[in-house]
């Protein structure tokens, strides 16, 4: 019963911490969103005398225009670097809700949060333009009197802003190159961990059966000079004489009882843990060393 009360209550810290860590990904997604919005507001603004073909294509460009910038701005790539570190860990379906990457921002994405948040609006270009006109940004847009910024300030926000990004990609390679290295090493360990189990495990059985080898009860040889094997062949019959080969070793001749010689007429059958004997010979024999 405690078991379950303490998963409860890690059930629900957990979820509290996902709700906040949602709230926050939301914030600073939304502020992303009104930062899309602002660099819209530096557009020119589109003449309310255009025909509606003329207003979609004015509109079409403007998007062009606009997606470009917002891949560009310093702003937003920062913006969007505080998105992304709220939501790298979130799962791939629950990440892509948001605007985690700048440079990555498509037309069709810009379009939505245009309509959804600033939609484009057209104004009487004969009356209204002069005092809507807004000051040039730093990319390089025409200024209200008509002047242009400088280009080494245009290049220069441009630059930071591919850097940022550059920085941005760099570090997401670099934390999947880490993770793929940390994945190989432990492979490599519960490999090795292996190896020594089952070296271990080799080690043991040798133990083992060096240990049961020498508690076995060792066996004597029963036949030595003083008590030596006696076996004849009768009648120049073959006989069979038992011989435990592995107390005793291989057998010889120590004494010849016959008048028959008895060179070359004793062989041993180990596999039956006998010595033959052939042709009459008869005599006594003990170990061979």
């Amino acid at each position: 019963m405690t078991a379950l009360k303490t998963i409860a209550v890690l059930a629900v810290l957990l979820a509290a911490g996902c709700a906040d860590k949602t709230k926050e990904a939301d914030r600073l997604n939304g502020e992303a969103k009104a930062e899309v919005c602002r660099i819209k507001e530096s557009l020119p603004p589109m003449a309310a005398t255009l025909t509606a073909a003329e207003r979609e294509a004015a509109v079409a460009g403007a998007l062009a225009a606009l997606s470009e910038k917002v891949r560009k701005s310093p702003a937003l790539i920062a913006k969007t670097g505080e998105v992304n570190a709220v939501v790298k860990d979130f799962k791939p379906s629950d990440r892509f809700t948001y605007l985690f990457d700048a440079s990555r921002l498509d037309e069709s994405t810009v379009r939505q949060i245009v309509e959804a948040q600033c939609p484009f609006e057209f104004i009487d270009d004969a009356v209204e333009a002069p005092a809507e006109a807004p000051a040039a940004d730093a990319l390089g847009e025409p200024s209200a009197d008509g002047g242009f910024v400088d280009e080494a300030a245009m290049a220069a926000a441009e630059d930071a802003g591919i850097a940022a990004a550059d920085a941005q990609f760099a570090a997401e390679a670099e934390r999947d190159r880490l993770l793929a290295e940390a994945e190989a090493a432990r492979a490599r360990k519960e490999a090795l961990q292996a190896e020594r189990e089952l070296l271990a495990e080799q080690r043991r059985q040798a133990e083992a059966s060096a240990q049961a080898v020498a508690a076995a009860p060792k066996v004597s040889c029963p036949y030595n000079v003083a008590n030596p094997l006696k076996c004849a062949s009768r009648d120049r019959q073959p006989t069979a004489c038992a011989w435990n080969f592995d107390a005793c070793g291989m057998p010889r001749l120590y004494k010849q009882e016959s008048k028959t010689t008895c060179n070359g007429k004793m062989s041993a059958d180990e596999a039956a843990g006998r010595i033959i004997i052939v042709d009459g010979c008869r005599g006594l024999f003990v170990p061979e060393f």
